[in-house]
């Protein structure tokens, strides 16, 4: 760590880098592995925020915003239960200390080569190889290699070739990674004991290896493959292929017949034609390709193109020159596809017939959109979402930057993001009172952000030119408890905002009971962390959010007040301190969705647009999910509104 060397709680930078290393370690797509070192310090001091640490802490707590020092505090909490390395004596500079160390591995080492050698006086017979002279006897003389189970020539600069291996019937590992001269592989088709080929990074290799059909995985990026050739439909097995940043410029059809493909990554490659899609393929990865367009409703065989696609999970094509992307119109619930990314598309105008119900849809800084449409509701499922606790997780809609977007599009955007908020309330309700949720940065929410200056009058009809709004609560007309659920909706310039990195929303909001009286108290904060980034924020944009700790159980509440902050942080490395710079919210919306407790666990959610609610019938009491529609608002004086902290 950072200039943390002689009290770790005590260096800002420290927790800083600390929180920044537990979000990322928090993110799916993250592989890092965090390994802690406790020098001079008990684990246990560490999980329980004891001893010097909690002095240090509470000097922080006097000067620092209590939220912040809060996510220090879990992030430092969290590193004390990995597991890690107990250090207790010794000087842990110590030149010397390092220098025996060193010296005891060199010793080790060469008693253990020492040991291989004695085996056989015959170079064949030996079980390890080290000298590249003794390598190359064996591999060109000695052909009897029935016993040989790995080769290593990791990193081998000027290896050109390999000699056949036709002897070698029990190879289970090949490892030729990095050898940057590597021109060709001998046919390895009859090895059928290979279950491991390394040939990343050999960027002279050309030709796509012989290999035999055994393989589950096959990793060939940053190679100078051209083609993927016909005979691929023999590698029946073969559940991943990944040719990131190779020299790919065309895929076989044959690779639509690989029944066990799951994921086909062709990331970086110079590919112009988007290759036909294997029923089975659940992840298709095109970032940084040529191809101009994808479009899945007319595949070779179109009346299959929405099987061809039903399993489809993952769909990456940011940074291509992309022009527009279709899907199929279904008959069919097609549930599968959860993330799209198209960030940095420039020449994209056209996303048509979206799922409406993807997990992610990662939009930044396509400036040619101009039209986005989603494919109906009726022909979806959202239920699905229940079977792995999807629904629990952050839910985005990110267009940054995407200035071309019509009112249309921006309609069917807005109309989106309602339609997943008023699917995801019901279940949030069931679960509103987990503790993890609420209290985790990675909140089960939906973030939505598109640019514009101005809030739909449809989708919020509660609205205010400044930051702060109250609104009246509908009378719960039914016979059971019921939970509100806010959406929220803000306009703001975001010009001088680096980085989502360094970006949060705080919602306070103040629920009256009847007659004034009951006052509830709430400070949302909403983080942005861990989102993917536009290349830079330009002018004003449009905020819809909600989440679950936005859901909050009905106590016959009349008014809910609420005031918006927006702001994000500056670490100054010469004062060692947090800078917060204030971003104004220039007009905001609330929109309550009131769900009946009654129904969490079973039947559809219903909506009923009354545009009288203090009007309502019993029958529209009933209903078990409906909209605030005609609430009434009044502005809030900023200064007046009450501060709450966490």
């Amino acid at each position: 760590m950072e200039a943390s060397r002689i009290d770790y709680a005590s260096s800002i930078s420290s927790l800083v880098e600390l929180s920044d290393i537990m979000d990322s370690k928090r993110k799916p797509t993250d592989k890092h592995i965090v390994l802690p070192i406790f020098y001079h310090v008990d684990p246990s001091d560490v999980r329980n925020i004891g001893g010097s640490f909690k002095t240090s802490f509470e000097e922080h707590k006097s000067k620092q915003p209590a939220d912040i020092v809060q996510q220090w505090k879990s992030a430092f909490a969290e590193i004390g239960k990995l597991k890690g390395w107990h250090i207790e004596g010794g000087k842990f500079d110590s030149k010397e200390r390092y220098s025996w160390i060193i010296s005891m591995h060199d010793m080790l080492e060469e008693m253990g080569k020492d040991i291989a050698c004695q085996e056989s006086t015959t170079l064949g017979k030996c079980s390890r190889l080290w000298s590249p002279k003794h390598v190359e006897q064996v591999l060109t003389f000695y052909q009897d290699l029935v016993h040989l189970r790995k080769i290593n020539l990791f990193s081998c600069k000027k290896l050109k070739k390999i000699p056949n291996l036709l002897g070698a019937l029990n190879l289970e590992r090949l490892d030729c990674e990095n050898c940057e001269s590597l021109v060709k592989l001998p046919s390895l088709a009859h090895l059928t004991s290979l279950k491991t080929l390394r040939i990343k990074g050999c960027r002279s290799l050309k030709k796509f290896p012989e290999i035999p059909n055994n393989f589950y995985e096959l990793d060939l990026s940053e190679t100078g493959i051209k083609k993927v050739p016909d005979f691929i439909e023999r590698l029946d097995r073969l559940e991943r292929l990944t040719l990131t940043n190779s020299m790919v410029k065309d895929v076989s059809s044959n690779i639509s017949k690989l029944k066990s493909l799951k994921v086909l990554d062709l990331s970086g490659c110079p590919i112009v034609k988007s290759p036909e899609i294997p029923r089975s393929l659940t992840g298709l990865y095109l970032s940084g390709t040529q191809i101009e367009e994808v479009d899945l409703s007319s595949n070779s065989r179109a009346k299959d193109a929405s099987s061809n696609i039903s399993k489809l999970g993952s769909l990456y094509f940011d940074g291509c020159p992309i022009v527009k992307s279709s899907f199929p119109t279904v008959d069919v619930p097609l549930p599968s596809l959860m993330f799209m990314c198209t960030d940095c598309c420039k020449s994209l105008n056209l996303l048509s017939e979206l799922p409406p119900y993807l997990h992610e849809l990662n939009v930044h800084d396509c400036t040619s959109l101009e039209k986005v449409s989603f494919a109906d509701q009726n022909l979806y499922q959202f239920d699905y979402l229940d079977a792995d606790d999807t629904c629990f997780h952050a839910f985005t809609m990110l267009f940054c930057n995407c200035f071309n977007l019509n009112q249309e599009s921006i309609n069917n955007i807005e109309a989106n993001a309602m339609l997943k908020i008023g699917s995801l309330a019901k279940k949030w309700a069931a679960r509103y009172d987990v503790w993890e949720f609420k209290y985790c940065c990675n909140i089960p929410s939906l973030i939505c952000c598109f640019p514009g200056n101005k809030i739909s009058t449809n989708k919020f009809k509660c609205q205010s030119m400044n930051s702060s709004l109250s609104l009246k609560i509908a009378p719960n007309g039914g016979s059971g408890s019921r939970f509100l659920v806010f959406a929220i909706c803000l306009v703001a310039d975001l010009d001088y905002c680096p980085a989502f990195e360094h970006f949060e929303c705080f919602c306070e909001w103040q629920l009256t009971g009847s007659g004034g009286g009951g006052h509830e108290k709430f400070r949302v904060p909403i983080h942005f962390s861990s989102l993917p980034e536009p290349e830079k924020f330009m002018g004003d944009h449009v905020f819809i959010l909600s989440g679950i700790n936005m859901v909050v159980e009905d106590e016959n509440y009349e008014e809910a007040s609420f005031e918006f902050k927006i702001r994000y942080i500056i670490f100054d490395e010469e004062e060692d301190l947090l800078m917060f710079k204030r971003i104004e919210v220039e007009r905001c919306g609330v929109h309550v969705f009131y769900v009946d407790a009654e129904s969490n666990a079973d039947s559809n959610v219903e909506s009923s647009e009354n545009p009288n609610l203090n009007e309502m019938s019993s029958d529209e009491s009933n209903d078990r999910f409906y909209f605030a529609e005609d609430a009434i608002f009044e502005e809030v004086d900023g200064d007046t509104q009450p501060r709450l902290q966490l």
